[in-house]
């Protein structure tokens, strides 16, 4: 009797360390990243072209974030897609994504504290068999500093999101973050500054906002 009682005491308890563990590593020492609200807008001083800008942050204080994925996705509602004949009958979406090129797609690490801008390379877009027309592809390619605000007219509803997957550098635990849906409002004329857009003070300021690196 002696021996069961043991070896259940044995078998409960290693069960409920292997849940303290699993919460611990999956729920406590998780990677975190941050959004900022806006999307900021500004002028390059290579090419003189607008660009747009998202800005993402580590705000754990003592561990980084490793292995940053990203993306970005222009969402559509009720966008029509390339019928298909089907019995004469027409195949549509109720929503549709179109990728949307960045200057880094991933980052090996983000240190604690640290914030890092992402470039939306517009001019890289690639619609495929989206069911834009050529007027309307040229519209976004050629709209200069209104390119982001056109490609959000194409459709009904539009929005842009930034996916994230990234791993926490002590634990190794896997997070998915998600972005707050960004339409024409969260278009900000200006540079990076704290949790808000101010604008630029100069042609010869920093392209690096204050705090911000490359880290």
């Amino acid at each position: 009797m002696e021996t069961f009682v043991t070896t259940v005491v044995g078998l409960v308890g290693g069960l409920l360390l292997s849940v303290a563990f699993w919460y611990f590593t999956s729920h406590i020492v998780v990677p975190s990243i941050q959004f900022h609200e806006f999307i900021s807008k500004r002028d390059h001083r290579g090419s003189g072209k607008t660009i747009y800008r998202f800005r993402i942050k580590n705000p754990r204080r003592k561990r980084g974030v490793i292995d940053v994925s990203m993306q970005a996705r222009m969402h559509y509602s009720g966008v029509s897609l390339i019928p298909k004949t089907d019995k004469d009958l027409s195949v549509k979406s109720n929503r549709t994504m179109l990728d949307v090129p960045l200057d880094n797609k991933h980052l090996f690490r983000l240190a604690p504290g640290a914030r890092r801008v992402i470039w939306l390379d517009l001019h890289k877009m690639n619609f495929g068999n989206f069911p834009f027309t050529s007027e309307q592809k040229a519209m976004v390619l050629n709209g200069g500093s209104a390119a982001l605000e056109t490609l959000f007219a194409l459709g009904d509803d539009a929005y842009l999101r930034i996916e994230v997957l990234c791993y926490d550098e002590w634990s190794g635990s896997r997070r998915y973050y998600s972005s707050r849906e960004y339409r024409t409002s969260e278009i900000k004329l200006g540079v990076f500054d704290g949790d808000e857009i101010r604008p630029e003070l100069s042609a010869e300021q920093s392209p690096l906002e204050r705090g911000d690196t490359s880290k």
